[in-house]
């Protein structure tokens, strides 16, 4: 019994000593090295790869979504451009506050540039301090004009293009009292419209 073991270990040792079997005992060695290494090192570094890549693509779509925001802001900047102009003719037709004297102004001016001649002239009551009542007001006007019909027509054709959004609510033409020429006296009354900002709540 004694004399087979030794004889197995001699074999076992003979075995060891070959080249092919340190090569082959070294290539395990590298292989767990290895297993090892990936393990304890390259697989979080791809752990936080990915993570890097998920937050990557997180800023590109906020990145996106940022664009759209800045692209539709531009848009409503070149509308809010393109109808300024409008928006400030819609103020001066229907403004917030009487205007009564740009109005008075245009009345006059428009009477003396058709050569009729103003002969009185009344505006109706109007808030002049305070704050305004909410919903569309008037103010009603009543004027006297002389001046022959050619004249006081064309007079109120110019009076409902001014930009001011105004009607006419009754016209009555009289020559009583009024010298030979073919001039006649014109009672016109108006109304004059505005639309108070309504109040911040």
């Amino acid at each position: 019994m004694k004399r087979n073991y030794s004889f197995y270990y001699q074999r076992f040792q003979t075995w060891s000593n070959q080249s092919q079997v340190r090569a082959s005992g070294l290539a395990t060695l590298s292989f767990f090295t290895v297993a090892f290494f990936l393990v304890l090192a390259i697989l979080p570094t791809f752990k936080t790869i990915a993570g890097l890549r998920k937050e990557i693509e997180d800023s590109q779509n906020i990145n996106a979504q940022l664009a759209k925001k800045i692209q539709a802001l531009k848009t409503a900047e070149v509308n809010y451009s393109q109808n300024l102009n409008k928006l400030e003719l819609v103020n001066r037709v229907l403004p917030e506050k009487e205007e009564f004297e740009r109005l008075a102004w245009q009345t006059q001016w428009l009477a003396k540039n058709h050569n009729l001649e103003l002969i009185n002239g009344s505006f109706g009551e109007f808030n002049l301090i305070g704050q305004e009542p909410e919903g569309l007001k008037t103010i009603p006007i009543e004027l006297t004009i002389n001046g022959n019909y050619l004249q006081i027509k064309n007079w109120i054709n110019s009076m409902v293009k001014i930009d001011r959004l105004i009607t006419v609510e009754s016209l009555n033409l009289t020559s009583k009292g009024v010298k030979s020429g073919g001039k006649v006296n014109a009672n016109i009354k108006f109304s004059a419209y505005y639309l108070p900002e309504e109040p911040t709540k």
